[in-house]
């Protein structure tokens, strides 16, 4: 019973939001983590693309938190991208890449129960699954923003 349960939860929690039914919750952790696992994808694409133009990781981390093209937890963990992107360390693992890759698939899950297309998180799951191979489950998450990057970059360079 979720009234029974409120005044515990409201001390463990920033906030609290009752979605519906049993699995609800479930439902909008999914809808919360998609786009930010879709980020990170993302983030590493674009980072890709400016890396020749030679910028210090730090001030390119700095310049996307402070627009419209970076989401909250760049914020937070732009700093760490920076570091990686140096060859240094992202400091503690708060979310890795074991645990995104099965939110992916739970979100595929869900999606195709629902009779919904994702085809976007499809991609997203397959270049997670690639990161999880060539570097480690282990990682933080936003190591795969790290590994794409560089990933391009080293094509780049055989081409």
């Amino acid at each position: 019973d979720a009234a029974r349960a409120q005044p515990i939860l409201q001390q463990l929690c920033r906030r609290l939001e009752h979605c519906g039914p049993i699995g609800s919750g479930s439902v909008m952790k999914l809808t919360i983590n998609m786009p930010l696992m879709i980020y990170w994808q993302a983030l590493g694409e674009a980072l890709a693309l400016c890396r020749p133009l030679g910028l210090d990781p730090a001030r390119i981390m700095d310049l996307l938190a402070d627009t419209s093209g970076g989401p909250n937890v760049l914020k937070v963990r732009g700093a760490g991208v920076a570091q990686m992107l140096k060859g240094g360390d992202a400091g503690p693992v708060t979310f890795n890449v074991d645990s995104a890759v099965k939110d992916l698939r739970t979100m595929l899950a869900e999606g195709k129960a629902r009779g919904v297309e994702l085809p976007l998180t499809e991609k997203t799951l397959a270049c997670y699954e690639e990161t999880k191979q060539k570097v480690s489950g282990a990682a933080e998450v936003s190591a795969v923003s790290v590994y794409w990057a560089n990933r391009a970059m080293q094509r780049s360079e055989t081409v």
